[in-house]
């Protein structure tokens, strides 16, 4: 009796091991490029077909600029001609000394301000009409981002509304920054909270225009920073304006990006947030220092890998990934 049971522990490791191995084996065949499909992305209703750039932004701890690099690495073959990966260093000199005080603080790597920045200098560069999505380096593509794409071929600025969170713009925006941006009203209050992690853009000079805007407000120290941030221990430490209903924190660059929406609805495409994850082309993994040593690779085809390979492959390379940390 005791034999048998030693046999069917024996077949059962060995198939638990073959599994395992093959959820590895058909996680990375799923990702070998070298054997993929080549994606031919549709052209326009004119025969045409723009470019189309995907712009990111990382600094800080490592784990950041690796995120970075794999969202680069997920975008290729998926309707993207060019990606754009920038770095701190790439910023302009005159712009982080003007800034030195914003970019003197750690969160966002100074409070995001670099975000509208690298979309209007991508914008100032490319051709015209080509198409220009910025993503946070959070982020990975699942599929050819063709959705997206075609949707910029009609609408020069798309903006996501973050709809699942029950938010609206002054639940994510102190009275300050709404009062310095002359939008301190019950309608700006109202109008819809736009997630600053994604947007898209053709290149026209509409779209260089409310970029240069956004960039404009983020450069003001009142907009962007907290105001116990930006008057900390000083006697206007604490701020003297009733909060709007339903406050919860000011959101910074996404604040300034939802109070300019409000101001200036007009020309502006808005895509909810849960139309955008019926599209099944991104998936937003935001990945932190203390989760680094997990793989995105297999959320670049979540819809192709299952659950079950998605866990093997994670139990196959954390040890590795630790292991080399060391």
């Amino acid at each position: 009796m005791l034999l048998i049971f030693r046999k069917i522990l024996c077949w059962a490791a060995a198939v638990l091991v073959l599994a395992w191995v093959y959820a590895i084996a058909h996680t990375l065949y799923t990702h070998d490029l070298s054997l993929e499909a080549i994606y031919d992305a549709p052209k326009t209703k004119d025969g045409s077909k723009p470019f189309v750039y995907v712009v990111s932004y990382a600094d800080g701890p490592e784990v950041f600029l690796r995120n970075q690099n794999a969202l680069a690495r997920s975008v290729i073959n998926r309707g993207v001609d060019f990606t754009l990966s920038y770095r701190k260093h790439h910023l302009d000199a005159d712009f982080i000394k003007r800034n030195a005080k914003i970019f003197s603080y750690s969160r966002g790597a100074g409070y995001w301000i670099w975000k509208p920045w690298v979309i209007l200098r991508t914008l100032e560069t490319v051709p015209l009409n080509s198409i220009v999505i910025y993503l946070d380096s959070g982020f990975v593509a699942t599929a050819a981002l063709t959705p997206l794409i075609n949707l910029a071929h009609d609408h020069d600025i798309i903006l996501i509304k973050h709809d699942d969170l029950g938010t609206n713009c002054g639940m994510i925006t102190q009275r300050e920054t709404l009062q310095r941006m002359n939008c301190d009203t019950e309608s700006c209050y109202q109008s819809p909270h736009i997630w600053a992690g994604i947007s898209v853009y053709r290149n026209t000079p509409a779209a260089r225009a409310f970029v240069k805007k956004w960039l404009d407000w983020c450069q003001d120290p009142v907009c962007v920073l907290e105001h116990e941030t930006l008057h900390q221990g000083t006697p206007q430490e604490k701020s003297t304006l009733a909060p709007c209903p339903g406050f919860v924190h000011h959101h910074h660059d996404e604040s300034i990006l939802s109070t300019l929406y409000a101001k200036e609805p007009q020309g502006k495409y808005i895509l909810p947030l849960a139309d955008m994850s019926k599209m099944r082309v991104l998936f937003w993994h935001h990945r932190h220092p203390q989760g680094e040593h997990y793989s995105v690779l297999p959320f670049m085809h979540r819809y192709k890998v299952n659950k079950w390979e998605r866990w093997c492959y994670w139990l196959y390379t954390w040890p590795i990934s630790k292991l080399r940390a060391k």
